[in-house]
């Protein structure tokens, strides 16, 4: 019982991984749209915190989230033109490493 289900586990895990790999396209630019107006908004929409501070902090809070935004959109094309999976995480780390620092500048 729990090999068999184990199959139709990893026979699902395939079919998924063969679906996303069909649509990475436009699966990478929808992505990409997404994370690019989530940056917009989050240029036009400063936390007040950013007003009391200075310095690192304040470019942290101001610029590390609309960074991390627009990082993931360049991941989501990055995607859609299959570019290698190594260059992708590069750039999801940058993202990550922004959003670190927004949150940092946010708990200090």
């Amino acid at each position: 019982m729990k090999g068999q289900q184990n199959r139709d586990a990893e026979q699902l895990r395939t079919r998924l991984s063969a679906w996303a790999r069909h649509h990475r396209r436009p699966l990478g630019l929808t992505g990409a749209a997404v994370a690019a107006c989530m940056a917009g908004v989050w240029l036009a929409v400063v936390p007040d915190k950013a007003a009391d501070t200075s310095g690192v902090q304040e470019l942290a809070i101001r610029w590390g989230h609309p960074a991390c935004w627009a990082l993931l959109a360049v991941v989501g094309v990055l995607v859609a033109i299959d570019v290698p999976k190594r260059a992708r995480d590069g750039v999801g780390i940058a993202a990550a490493a922004c959003y670190a620092a927004f949150i940092a500048g946010m708990l200090l």
